[in-house]
Formats: structure tokens, sequence, C-alpha cells
């Protein structure tokens, strides 16, 4: 009852760390109408809910429910590395990233091809890395991210990379790619933040934008 939103993510947390198995049925069951105003489209208070949430569970519980279903421990750490930075534990987010990605791996490889993010590890790796660099306030952003960018051109790794690069002193090249990032993704709400603000840019995108349709995509029955 604390949770002004986030709550049905809170439910099906709760209900899978029970074991509980989801099911996907082709019906429709109700109709959700999004608006501007919707408590579910205002960011600060959705992060601040699934902050909440995630600290509900373990890393070690949560580590534990991944081998029990299968998956295998990189998978687990990349889940990990994720549910860490949404608690704004970069630190522990950091040690997760180098258990998902250990020396030696292969950079190309795709761990999860039916997965909610089928693209190389490499990406990931360089993205994550140097995503957390920067909210680490660290000096090897910049690396990771033009990493990123070579493997796989993004417009969170363009707006992130943009970050890093006015942190750098390097405002025109920063202003450059927000502009990037904008045009790889129509009304890229970080991006425009980014490019309308000269003083100090500071949005930065935490996780890769999902490839998935989001409820706003649907099609309409």
């Amino acid at each position: 009852t604390a949770l002004p939103t986030g709550e049905d993510l809170d439910f099906n947390l709760r209900v899978l760390r029970s074991s509980a198995r989801i099911k996907m049925l082709p019906r429709i069951g109700y109709r959700q109408y999004a608006y501007p105003q919707s408590l579910s489209r205002n960011i600060r208070l959705q992060r601040s809910a699934v902050k909440s949430v995630m600290k509900k569970h373990s890393y070690a519980e949560v580590g534990k429910l991944f081998n029990h279903f299968g998956f295998s421990a990189r998978v687990a750490s990349w889940a990990l590395c994720s549910m860490a930075i949404f608690r704004d534990e970069y630190g522990k987010a950091a040690l997760f990233l180098q258990e998902a990605f250990p020396a030696g791996s292969d950079p190309s490889e795709i761990l999860e091809l039916e997965g909610p993010l089928p693209i190389q590890e490499g990406w990931k790796q360089a993205f994550f890395a140097g995503t957390l660099d920067l909210l680490l306030e660290g000096e090897e952003a910049v690396t990771f991210l033009e990493r990123a960018e070579g493997i796989r051109p993004t417009a969170e790794g363009a707006n992130n990379l943009g970050v890093a690069y006015h942190r750098n002193g390097e405002s025109t090249k920063a202003k450059n790619q927000f502009q990037l990032a904008v045009s790889r993704l129509e009304g890229y709400r970080d991006a425009l933040i980014n490019s309308e603000t000269s003083e100090s840019p500071g949005q930065i995108t935490t996780h890769p934008i999902r490839m998935q349709s989001s409820r706003s995509e649907y099609s309409v029955v």
C-alpha cells in the first residue's frame, strides 16, 4: 500500500519468488489506457518504486531462482547487474558485470537468442561498463561507450557517450551525440533533455532500451 505505482511489478516478483509459473493467454482479458499524466509515465516515481520493490529480494535469493529454473550463471549475473543498478548499488553492479562477462569471453557471442536482450555480449559489457563508470564518476566511460558504439550503434549508447564527452570538456562532440541519439529514437527523453541543457547535461540512460513493443505500441484489436 506504500507504493504509489509499480504494485503490479511487486506482485509479479513476489509470485515468481514463490516458484510460480506465468502463462500467456491469446485472448484479451482487459484493455488498458495510458495517458500523459498516468502515474506509470512518471519516470521519477517509477524508478523510486522499482528500487523499493527490488530491495525486497536479496541477490543470493534471486541467483538461486535463476539456477533453479535452468539459467546459466552468466545469465543470472546479467540479471543481478541490472537489478543492482535499479537499486543504485553501482559497486555491486560492477562486480556482477565481471561475472557476467569474465576475462576471455567471446564478445560476439549471444547468450540468450530468445531472451529480452538478444545482442552481442561485447556490446552489453561495453555499454554497462561505460554507464557504470559514468554513475561512479570514473574516467573510462568514453573508452567503453565508444567501443559499444563500434559494436552496435544505439540511441542509448550515443546519449551516454555524449554525457561522457561533456564531462571530458568536449561539448561540441557531446551535443552531436545527443542529436544523433534523438535521430535514432524519436522522442528519446534523456537525449532531448541533454541536448537542451548546455550547462551540465547529465541524463544517463541506465539500461538498454528494450527491443520489445511497449503497451503504447500494441495493435488495437
